[in-house]
Formats: C-alpha cells, sequence, structure tokens
C-alpha cells in the first residue's frame, strides 16, 4: 500500500479514493466482463504474462537456492501489503526499519512477537518472495493484482514444505497485510488439501490477518479491531475474479486465525455502507479517504499489538503431549522436573517413576509402601518426596532413605509439600511448621502460622520461600525468618503456589482464579476451561519470570505475556494433580489416573 501512503503525503489522497471506488463500483457494476484488461487469469488460477512469469521464476529461485536455516523453535513467515516493496523486487534493499522485508504492518506483528518471545523461543523470518502490486493495478490489470496472489501462496506453500524436510519440529506463525493476508489466508485452506500439508497445519500456531480482503462474514477466528463480525473482504465482494474461497475456516484452524480489522477498513471491513458508497460514488470521495486511511494506520495500533501478543502466547501454549499410562495402579500425586530430559513422578502407593529423555521407567518403592503426596528434585541426582504423615524419603543417586520429622510441639509433622533449591537444601510445610533439610539431616519444625494448614511451598532460592494456605493466605521465608500472613485471596483454598524468582510468584485457587506476583504487588486473573468452564486449579509451576504452567482437573494453561491461554483439554476422566516446568519450553503433568503428559516447545 505504500502508493496511497504516498499520494496521501501529497494531498490527493481524496482523489485516489474517489478513483477506487470509481473502479470498484465499475466492476461491481458489470461483473467479470469488466475486468478483461491487464492478464487474464489461467485456469489453474497461477499468473500469466512476462510479469506473472518473472513472479515464479523468483518463486522457484526462492525455494530451491535458499540454504536450510538453523531449526530456531518458531519460523515467522510473514507476506507485505499492496506495493510494498520486499525480496523478489529489484529495487528492495534491507534497512534498519524493515530489515526483513515485510512491510511496516507485518513488521509490528514480527517486532512485537519477537519482543513477547525473547528469551523463551528462538525466531526464524521468511518474507514472501512475490509481486505484491499496488492497488493501481486493480484500475487497470484487476486480474493481475489477483493473480499475484496465486504466486505468494504458491511460493509460500513450497517453502513451508522445504522447511519442513529439515525442521519437522518447527512451530510456524503466519503473517500478512492486505494482499498478504489474502496470500496466507489461502495459505491456510491449502493447508487442509493432503496429508503432508495438514502436517504442516498441526504446527501452525497462529496466524495473523491484518486487514485481510478474503475476510469472510462471521468466520471461525479470533477477531481484533472495531470491525463488525459481518464485515466482509474485497476479495469476497470481487469473487468472481478475485477467485476467493468462501469457505469459512473449521472451528479448529479459525481458533489460531487472529484477524485484525477496523470497521470501515477499504479491503477487510466491508459493509452495506461500502456498498452504498459503490452505488454513487462521488457523495463518498471523504468516506472512501477515510476508509483508505484505516487500512494504513495498523502499524502499532492497539488492535495489532493485542493480536500480536496473543500469536506469542499461542506459540509459548506450546505442545501438551501423552496421556502416557505409566502407573497402573492410578494415583499419580506429584512430579518434579529438574531438567528437560529428567522428571520424577510419585504414587499413593509409595512408587516413583522416572523421566528420561523421553522414555518413563519404574516403578521404584521409594516410600516403603507408604503414600507419596510430594516430590521434589533439585537434580537428577538429589530428590525429596514426602508422606501425608512425618516421613521425608531424600534419593541420592537412587538410594532412598527414610526419616521422620516432628514439629515445633514434638508431634508428628503431617507433612503436606516440599521444595528443594538446590542439592544437600530443602524446605518442607506441615500443618503449621516448616522444616529445612540441609548438611544431610532435618532441623525439627518450626512455627508458621497456628489458624490454617499450609498447603504448597516454592522455594526459588535457599534465601527465600513463600507457602500458602487453605485460607487464601501466603508466608514469606526469608533467610530462615517466615513474616505473614497475607491475605491475597478472598479466603480461597489456594492449592499451589511457584516462585521464580523471588519477586514473581504464582498461587492458584481451587476455583479458576490464578493470582500473580510481580514485585509484591498481587493481581487476580480468571482462567476459563477449553470448555468455557471454570479451570478448577490444581497446581502451577513457574520456571521463569513471566511464563507458567498450570493444570486443572482436565486442561493445561500456560501464562506468558502478561497473560494466561484459555484451557487446553487434555483429558476428560481423571484430574490433574501436579505439574513441574524446568523451563519455559519442557513442562510435566500427572492425574490421579496414572497418566503423565508432557509439554514442548523446541
Amino acid at each position: 500500500m505504500s502508493g496511497i501512503r504516498t499520494w496521501l503525503r501529497r494531498g490527493r489522497g481524496l482523489a485516489v479514493a474517489a478513483s477506487a471506488v470509481a473502479a470498484l463500483a465499475g466492476t461491481l457494476a458489470a461483473g467479470p466482463a469488466s475486468a478483461s484488461s491487464g492478464a487474464s487469469a489461467s485456469p489453474s488460477g497461477t499468473p500469466s504474462g512476462a510479469a506473472s512469469a518473472a513472479v515464479l521464476a523468483a518463486q522457484r529461485a526462492g525455494v530451491t537456492a535458499a540454504a536450510p536455516p538453523a531449526c530456531a523453535g518458531v519460523l515467522f513467515v510473514g507476506a507485505r501489503g499492496s506495493g510494498e516493496l520486499g525480496p523478489g523486487d529489484k529495487h528492495w534493499k534491507p534497512s534498519r526499519a524493515d530489515p526483513y522485508g515485510l512491510g511496516p504492518t507485518v513488521n509490528s506483528v514480527y517486532d512485537r512477537m519477537a519482543a513477547g518471545l525473547r528469551g523463551f523461543r528462538a525466531v526464524h523470518v521468511i518474507s514472501v518472495s512475490y509481486a505484491a502490486y499496488s492497488v493501481e493495478t486493480l484500475f487497470h490489470a484487476r486480474n493481475q493484482y489477483f493473480n499475484g496472489l496465486a504466486a505468494g501462496v504458491n511460493w509460500t506453500l513450497g517453502r513451508l514444505a522445504s522447511q519442513a524436510r529439515s525442521c519437522p519440529d518447527q512451530q510456524i506463525v503466519l503473517a500478512g497485510f492486505s494482499q498478504g493476508a489474502m496470500v496466507m489466508h489461502r495459505v491456510l485452506h491449502d493447508l487442509g488439501t493432503t496429508a503432508a500439508r495438514r502436517r504442516i497445519l498441526a504446527r501452525v500456531a497462529a496466524a495473523v490477518l491484518v486487514g485481510d480482503g478474503d475476510q469472510i462474514p462471521d468466520d471461525n477466528q479470533v477477531r481484533f479491531g472495531t470491525a463488525a463480525r459481518n464485515a466482509r473482504g474485497i476479495a469476497q465482494s470481487l469473487r468472481k475474479i478475485s477467485h476467493a474461497s468462501p469457505v469459512k475456516f473449521t472451528p479448529a484452524v479459525g481458533a489460531r486465525v487472529l484477524s485484525v480489522c477496523d470497521a470501515h477498513d477499504l479491503v477487510c471491513g466491508w459493509s452495506d455502507f461500502n456498498l452504498l458508497c459503490l452505488s454513487v460514488p462521488l457523495t463518498c470521495v471523504i468516506a472512501a479517504a477515510i476508509m483508505v486511511k484505516i487500512h494504513l494506520g495498523y502499524p502499532r495500533s492497539k488492535p495489532l499489538l493485542a493480536a500480536a501478543d496473543q500469536a506469542s502466547r499461542d506459540v509459548l501454549a506450546g505442545r501438551w503431549l501423552g496421556g502416557r499410562l505409566i502407573d497402573a495402579n492410578g494415583g499419580l500425586t506429584a512430579v518434579s522436573c529438574p531438567a528437560a530430559s529428567f522428571c520424577l513422578a510419585v504414587d499413593s502407593s509409595g512408587n516413583a517413576y522416572t523421566y528420561d529423555r523421553g522414555r518413563w521407567s519404574g516403578p521404584v518403592d521409594a516410600g516403603d509402601g507408604t503414600g507419596l503426596s510430594g516430590v521434589s528434585c533439585a537434580s537428577p541426582g538429589f530428590c525429596v518426596a514426602i508422606t501425608s504423615g512425618a516421613t521425608a524419603y531424600v534419593d541420592r543417586g537412587g538410594t532412598w532413605t527414610g526419616s521422620q520429622l516432628a514439629g515445633a510441639d514434638g508431634n508428628p509433622a503431617n507433612l503436606t509439600a516440599v521444595s528443594c533449591p538446590a542439592a544437600g537444601y530443602c524446605v518442607a510445610t506441615g500443618d503449621d511448621d516448616s522444616y529445612t533439610y540441609s548438611r544431610g539431616a532435618w532441623a525439627k519444625g518450626v512455627v508458621v502460622q497456628v489458624s490454617n494448614t499450609l498447603i504448597s511451598i516454592s522455594c526459588p532460592s535457599a534465601s527465600f520461600c513463600l507457602a500458602a494456605d487453605g485460607s487464601g493466605n501466603v508466608y514469606a521465608d526469608s533467610r530462615g525468618r517466615w513474616s505473614g500472613p497475607r491475605q491475597i485471596a478472598g479466603g480461597a483454598y489456594l492449592t499451589s503456589v511457584s516462585c521464580h524468582p523471588a519477586s514473581f510468584c504464582v498461587a492458584t485457587s481451587s476455583g479458576n482464579t490464578a493470582y500473580t506476583s510481580e514485585g509484591g504487588r498481587w493481581s487476580a486473573r480468571q482462567l476459563v476451561g477449553a470448555d468455557g468452564n471454570p479451570a478448577n486449579l490444581t497446581a502451577v509451576s513457574c520456571p521463569a519470570a513471566g511464563f507458567c504452567a498450570a493444570t486443572g482437573d482436565w486442561d493445561g494453561y500456560v501464562y506468558s505475556v502478561g497473560a494466561w491461554t484459555r484451557g487446553h483439554l487434555l483429558q476428560d476422566v481423571s484430574t490433574f494433580t501436579s505439574v513441574s516446568c524446568s523451563s519455559a519450553s519442557f513442562c510435566a503433568a500427572v492425574d490421579d489416573g496414572g497418566r503423565a503428559f508432557t509439554y514442548t516447545a523446541s
């Protein structure tokens, strides 16, 4: 759209808008017969003529000549808008403002996502090499304008197939503006046509379509911006020459399509008002200029940034895999993962199960046949499991040793939770007390509170722990000195707490609320299950500031870029009991039916 932008700057935007409206009015009034100027569509929908041949040549060169890139966790494929220069254009050169040739709008999407994913995912960028014909082409060679879309679609499909062979586990984000959004809209449809393409489609975490001319009224997609749900794209009104598909996205695909469109956008926001304008174009010159301005106003706009943030969260939601039965007796109660290659899960029969580089093994009798209720591992060689009574078992290299813990009053500990921030150092909680393990032994209990029951504890370091109780309070331990209670949840039952580092903590309630503390200030967020029902949160794990995974009865949730994702249904027959993340790229969750699930995002 850079041609329109230039004209607007020269003060000629009204005249251009009038020409645009008049041209479109002629097209709609006369139908396909009036669109005979310019290149004609070939039966296959690919461009024809010398210009189109050049585009296809660039397409073939782009797919075969490029060396396979390193397999970054995320592949970002962007398609620029009409008239914007980029790869495949003779006069394009990378610039500081647009180093990849994505155009201002798609580059805004990428910049926002890159900021949201920084520290969590590496991103590889590809700009679609195609002729993003300027809007003027609509006025004198309308078929050529829309045929350029086919070249972009073919190039993108070819590059995705090539990338799939090199990096079969890579997550994919598609993004496009205006004509580029139409390219990506059609790519999404075409990815559903063969088994090989459907495997690629399954790895598309998000597609950000800004000012999409192929937009269908009431389509299955996530919408950002002020356009009405029944707004449609310009290509849908010019379907005989645009070849736009009238088919809506399936709900599964639409949930990953993030459509950004504002009301009266010239390209994506068509309504009855636009059609009325086309019937009497000379009375709509000012309105048409406004429509153009709206279409060009997305870079760094709130709807675009919100969509990009949602795309980042969708990427970080990653992939939950498994449902593998590892405990035939059921009753898995807790899991701890100090590394992506190692986890330890325990059950209500005193058994331990080990995850080692993708494989679960066990059982091993860790608790002398006594049920284990919690576990924490500082490393693969040091873990501590607890019973709901007074026994804590320490694992050093596969040898489990039990110890009886006593409360401050000399009575049994009634252990509830344990956290080990370093090999050889742990803090456990009982009903009222805390217990410290160091130098190979457990110390006698220290009173934390006497009014409620301590439920969970998280120690990101040996100098700080946070404990939560069943009445909405948290308690902080700073170098052996406990403070609190601090009411954060209005008396709600807190099921789990996790901190990393001490300045970032999340506590979950037994309902659907997650409480987040950043720098000491707590805020509440309501989570929603995959079926729209309350989350019924059971556990949370935060391996890094700004990233957490949580479980509800049946669903998995991810916190990133300042917000929680909607629940992802993992199973519907058991209840999740625990989740543990070694990093933002790996987590494991277990349920009381004996199954283990893993979350990965390479």
